[in-house]
């Protein structure tokens, strides 16, 4: 139920941090993420993939609210090539 539903911010390289959520709270059927791709650069970005592969549940699903401008889409889409090539399904 809703009970447990929460909200909190997480530093993607902070791996201590993810961990500790992962055992306390994880793993999660839903992660929203809200303009947290858009012109990362690429370290940033596989912290953000190894955050989600950690926490998601096998059967998880994760909603990006994503915005595609001013060319991004095209950088942007190594984030998502790299989400596909380790097993996420878009």
């Amino acid at each position: 139920g809703l009970s447990k539903l929460a909200v909190q911010p997480l530093l993607w390289e902070d791996v201590a941090a993810v961990r500790h959520l992962a055992e306390e709270r994880g793993p999660f059927d839903v992660i929203l993420c809200c303009e947290v791709v858009y012109q990362q650069p690429p370290r940033i970005l596989e912290a953000l993939r190894l955050a989600l592969d950690g926490l998601l549940a096998p059967t998880g699903k994760i909603i990006f609210a994503y915005q595609h401008r001013d060319g991004a889409e095209q950088t942007d889409s190594f984030f998502f090539e790299a989400l596909r090539a380790n097993g996420f399904q878009l």
